[in-house]
């Protein structure tokens, strides 16, 4: 259980850098957006 809450602190801390970053920054990342909906859906079901 433990690494399941410290993924998902990892994921919420990496997500939180970009909704304070410029916008072309985030369009360089939005290739990857499926990844990372994956891993915080993969985290949501996990802890559930």
């Amino acid at each position: 259980m433990i690494y399941t809450v410290e993924k998902a602190n990892l994921i919420t801390k990496q997500l939180n850098k970009f909704k304070n970053s410029y916008a072309f920054i985030i369009a360089g990342h939005f290739a990857n957006i499926d990844f990372w909906i994956n891993e915080v859906v993969n985290s949501l079901t996990v802890i559930d």
